[in-house]
């Protein structure tokens, strides 16, 4: 399993796509600065000056924005999906006793790839909010440092669907639509439920969680605890596919 896990992680970082993910980040990270920069200036964003605005507060926006958390979960199809379309796979199903541990080292390689593109995201979005805004303050570091870690967390739900995905379908192209078609209109979809069952299923959702989760908010632990159901649940997945497919 570990020289599984080294193995992949020295094809991450041999891989462009890697970096261009992190380029992909870093520009939508700076565009969000200066977006909001923008947006204080001409006084279009409600409740929020240039006056009170924060690092802190700068993050939780962006982070806000599901399309962070796509770009990474695409990052981690191109990774995982580059074995199967080059026949690599094969190589190492042959050398390994279990193949459901292939799955597993893709996930955890790619919860470390994601937890790079945070820290990534936080850098850029610290040092284009210094240099747009003026005396603007970190704010709550403790916060700050919670809420990337709980960020983390959620987008490992994310990553843990798309790797399951990756192994069912071995396509990166099928992969990349579902997952696109999951941002685009589960909302829409959990909308509807709740107007016709008034159930509101949002505190369950895997890309409703990324972007939503507050750390004074109520549903926090329910968000959290079917954040687990969903990493276990979809590494379950890709495991049994790997193990019953055959490759």
């Amino acid at each position: 399993m570990f020289k599984m896990i080294k193995m992949d992680l020295y094809r991450l970082f041999r891989q462009k796509s890697f970096y261009f993910v992190g380029l992909a980040i870093a520009f939508f990270a700076a565009m969000a600065v200066f977006s909001l920069s923008m947006a204080l200036e001409y006084g279009v964003y409600d409740g929020l000056t240039e006056s009170n605005i924060t690092i802190e507060k700068m993050f939780q926006l962006t982070r806000s924005d599901s399309s962070f958390a796509m770009i990474m979960a695409i990052g981690a199809i191109i990774f995982t999906n580059v074995d199967f379309s080059s026949g690599y796979i094969k190589n190492i199903a042959s050398n390994v006793t279990n193949k459901t541990i292939i799955p597993m080292s893709k996930f955890i390689v790619n919860v470390f790839a994601s937890f790079i593109y945070i820290v990534w995201m936080f850098v850029v979005l610290a040092v284009g909010s210094l240099i747009m805004f003026n005396g603007i303050s970190f704010g709550n570091v403790g916060n700050i440092v919670i809420e990337m870690l709980l960020y983390l967390y959620f987008v490992m739900n994310f990553i843990a669907l798309v790797i399951g995905l990756c192994m069912l379908l071995r396509s990166s192209a099928g992969s990349i639509t579902i997952l696109v078609c999951i941002v685009l209109f589960s909302g829409l979809v959990y909308a509807a439920i709740n107007y016709v069952v008034s159930i509101d299923l949002t505190p369950y959702s895997t890309i409703a969680n990324i972007s939503s989760f507050a750390l004074d908010a109520k549903e926090l632990p329910t968000m959290m605890l079917s954040a687990l159901v969903g990493i276990v649940g979809y590494n379950v997945v890709g495991a049994i596919a790997m193990q019953k497919k055959d490759i």
